[in-house]
């Protein structure tokens, strides 16, 4: 054996250890780029996941809220002072024989507020003769006297009918027989 060739049968063996470590190192960095990869991807689906679960709260909170400003608001509206009314009978009239016989009713706000404008009227029945608040302020427990003619000719009241400013329907009020 020659010496003179050892140089390069170190550096072939040189070589071959370097291009078997070369290997490894590449399996390595393939496997370590594919590791990064999933990760990214895992990243990335975590990061959508979050961002659909912000959006769920998001309108979840949303929710939430409009039911308690709805639910607030349905206290305010039941807490709110409001007018009721009842008709009480009050002394008849005796009749004297010049003048028809009426009966004399006393509408009394029975409820927590007050009732401005109470405007009165009789439901499809004409001829009878009654004095019914028009534009009347009631505050609570306040009565307002009113008389029903009772000649016979037509049936009897049993029923008035109320509006009031805040209330335009007519709320059917009886009328005590």
């Amino acid at each position: 054996m020659n010496w003179g060739d050892a140089p390069g049968w170190g550096a072939l063996v040189v070589a071959i250890v370097a291009a078997v470590f070369s290997g490894v190192a590449l399996k390595h960095s393939n496997a370590s780029a594919d590791a990064a990869k999933r990760s990214a991807d895992s990243s990335d689906r975590s990061a959508a996941a979050a961002e659909r679960s912000a959006v769920v709260d998001e309108a979840t909170l949303a929710e939430i809220r409009r039911e308690t400003e709805e639910r607030r608001a349905a206290e305010e509206e039941a807490a709110r002072p409001r007018p009721a009314f009842v008709v009480e009978a009050s002394a008849r009239q005796a009749w004297d024989g010049t003048q028809a016989p009426y009966r004399r009713y006393i509408l009394r706000n029975t409820g927590t507020g007050p009732a401005t404008n109470v405007r009165g009227m009789l439901p499809e029945q004409t001829g009878v003769s009654v004095n019914f608040p028009f534009g009347e302020s009631l505050r609570p427990g306040e009565g307002y006297e009113f008389t029903v003619d009772e000649d016979g000719r037509f049936p009897p009241v049993i029923a008035i009918h109320l509006t009031w400013d805040g209330q335009d329907e007519p709320v059917a009020v009886p009328v005590p027989q």
